[in-house]
């Protein structure tokens, strides 16, 4: 009597890993961090849209002289989608449209500089600012 190799099951490939979910990187101030509400505006659109929602707000932000360096900590985040909501401490410390444009443009500079080739949404906080002529810079 012969000996019988053991019976092989086939192999079959394992089940593909499910996509990750686009990353939503959110900048700004206060109003991004979720002051006075229940769940902040980055945490609603990542839930309604499937996104991965990096919410950056911080209480008190004003774009500032490292304005670059910011920018370039945000495109390390590697977002699918960013949206920038800045701007209204800076009109509430007097920072000039000027300077506030300036800013503005170091930091969508080093947001590119990382290599985010995304589009980046820029959010105007609110209609009539002194400062809404600088955030037409994106």
């Amino acid at each position: 009597m012969g000996s019988r190799a053991p019976a092989t099951e086939p192999q079959t490939a394992p089940p593909p890993l499910p996509a990750a979910p686009p990353r939503y990187v959110a900048f700004g101030d206060s109003i991004t961090q979720g002051w006075c509400a229940s769940d902040s505006y980055p945490d609603l659109l990542g839930r309604w849209n499937g996104w991965e929602a990096i919410n950056l707000g911080v209480q008190g932000l004003a774009v500032g002289s490292d304005a670059r360096d910011v920018g370039r900590a945000i495109g390390a985040q590697r977002g699918d989608v960013v949206s920038v909501l800045v701007g209204a401490n800076n009109c509430l410390s007097c920072t000039t449209c000027g300077r506030f444009k300036v800013d503005v443009t170091a930091l969508l500079r080093g947001l590119r500089e990382v290599g985010s080739r995304r589009r980046v949404r820029w959010l105007r906080w609110m209609a009539g600012t002194a400062c809404r002529s600088a955030a037409a810079v994106h």
